[in-house]
């Protein structure tokens, strides 16, 4: 892990050349900031439009250049006015409400666009679910409420708490021929309302939770450590690193063994039973006709079932939710 990094409170009202003077001047002389981030640099914002926008902005291009050989940067903001999601999805993050977020880094071009890429969200929602079950337990909840909906969902048993989009921000072919990749992370921490009757808010679940600024510094420390390592070890061995993601995936999943409801790209819909994640990162389902499908995009959404002790609380139409997405912009 890094023992050094840059961590600069800084808002939008700072023109662009501001901030970036800014960020570097942190790096010259960083002001401490003790048990926040386990990342190279760190910057927090007071408002975006967008977290993964502003981080491409901001730090895509420093990173591309950073010595280290696996980088990690983090933006953090307290809101965000129009964060993005697959198929034109947009929605906005009032002030201290939710951990708002994008993690950079820089991989291999090969690893970022290859076959197994699939596995960079995937990796980073494992990440965020284990970070958030270290929360809950730390406060005395059962951890196993929070469960990983394939491939990059937190949920609260039936109930969504955020959601993860992954991005390519650049990809240079060059010396290095290493892209950038931007892991934007959102979770609903105090909202007041649920925005969508299948959303559900952290404080709602678990109490005692500390104020926003401590609980997001915990959340991004936790995510950041476990993000660094997992990433690191898909890049220096993709292949043997992939069956303990899966393992992990598996474990952690509210998906595996459900019947889901799934929209694929060409517009075909199935319904079936989640069996398993492939090699690839796809899910593969059992359809109610019998057929095998593996699932590498499309809108995947669990239909509700009874379960002991817990709450049904979605229905099959309103539970669909965006599947896999790596894109480069």
């Amino acid at each position: 892990m890094a023992g050094n990094f840059a961590y600069v409170l800084i808002t939008d009202s700072r023109t662009e050349a501001t901030v970036r003077r800014g960020v570097q001047e942190a790096s010259a002389a960083p002001m401490r900031v003790p048990d926040v981030i386990a990342a190279d640099r760190c910057v927090v914002l007071d408002t975006v439009e967008s977290t993964n926008t502003q981080a491409r902005k901001m730090l895509s291009e420093t990173i591309m250049a950073d010595e280290n050989r696996f980088p990690l940067y983090v933006l953090l903001a307290d809101e965000q006015t129009g964060g993005r999601g697959r198929l034109g999805r947009t929605w906005m993050s009032g002030r201290n409400t939710s951990f708002l977020s994008s993690f950079v880094m820089r991989i291999p071009t090969t690893l970022a666009t290859g076959a197994t890429s699939g596995w960079l969200t995937t990796i980073a929602g494992i990440d965020a679910v284990e970070s958030l079950r270290v929360i809950a337990r730390e406060h005395g909840v059962d951890p196993s409420h929070i469960g990983l909906k394939w491939p990059n969902d937190m949920y609260w048993d039936d109930c969504k708490l955020g959601g993860i989009l992954t991005e390519l921000a650049a990809v240079h072919t060059g010396l290095t021929d290493d892209a950038v990749v931007i892991f934007g992370i959102g979770i609903n921490l105090f909202l007041s309302d649920r925005p969508t009757h299948i959303a559900t808010s952290l404080h709602r679940h678990v109490p005692g939770l500390p104020a926003y600024p401590v609980l997001r510094n915990e959340l991004a420390q936790l995510i950041a450590q476990r993000l660094r390592m997992d990433v690191q070890h898909y890049c220096e061995g993709a292949q043997s690193s992939i069956p303990r993601f899966a393992k992990r995936a598996t474990a952690l999943s509210c998906t595996m063994g459900r019947r889901v409801s799934a929209e694929l790209p060409d517009g075909t819909h199935i319904t079936g039973a989640a069996i398993a994640i492939r090699p690839n990162a796809a899910l593969e389902i059992r359809t109610d006709d019998g057929d095998m499908v593996s699932v590498t995009a499309g809108d995947v959404g669990l239909i509700p079932q009874a379960m002991p002790g817990r709450e049904s609380s979605a229905n099959a139409a309103g539970s669909v939710m965006p599947a896999h997405s790596l894109r480069l912009e």
